[in-house]
């Protein structure tokens, strides 16, 4: 089952397993809980990010190239860290435009009353400089030591024991609400982060 919300003008896709062999679920049963599992960007000229990807040995996993919409899901052993997918939709140059696997009126659902971006995406490895160098290879923007400087958000890799997605930043209109919100539901608070 999944959801698909938007956070500013970025969409955040919340997947959960419903029956039993399927991809997510063999991934969160590797990872011993839950966590992130792909990365979506977007690209305005697809066939040269397809021609580098080739050019760099990464395995494609997943594709598709129908009604405006390219997508190409990369294989996470050749990416390190999750699943990459970089994907072009005929009139999304424009932020508030057309986003296919959201459905036609996915702008409608914008909400700014809690979440306001998605500004930073985490992803820890046994060598973070190595990672961030090798997706800023694929994305096309020179990591910066252990960051990848996209136009509106950024991946962050910090040290740790495996290669995984492991957090979200988000601004919000309120944070105090949203670690009240977050304590309530049982989840560990602290400074600024929960989990």
């Amino acid at each position: 089952h999944n959801t698909l919300m938007p956070i500013g003008t970025q969409l955040l896709e919340i997947v959960a397993p419903i029956t039993e062999g399927t991809t997510a679920e063999r991934y969160l049963e590797r990872r011993k809980g839950a966590g992130g599992y792909m990365v979506i960007t977007q690209t305005d000229d697809h066939p040269p990010r397809r021609a580098h990807v080739d050019e760099l040995g990464i395995r494609i996993v997943g594709q598709f190239d129908e009604h405006g919409f390219t997508n190409m899901q990369l294989h996470p052993a050749d990416t390190g860290g999750s699943f990459l997918e970089i994907d072009q939709q005929e009139g999304g140059e424009d932020p508030m435009g057309k986003w296919s696997p959201a459905g036609p009126n996915w702008q409608k659902a914008i909400r700014k009353d809690t979440t306001l971006a998605l500004t930073e995406v985490q992803m820890q490895s046994p060598e973070p400089e190595t990672l961030a160098a090798h997706w800023g290879e694929i994305v096309g923007v020179p990591a910066d030591g252990t960051t990848v400087k996209l136009p509106n958000s950024v991946f962050r890799f910090v040290k740790g024991d495996a290669e995984i997605m492991s957090g979200l930043t988000f601004k919000v209109a309120d944070k105090a609400k949203v670690l009240a919100a977050a304590k309530a539901r049982g989840c560990k608070v602290s400074g600024d982060e929960f989990f």
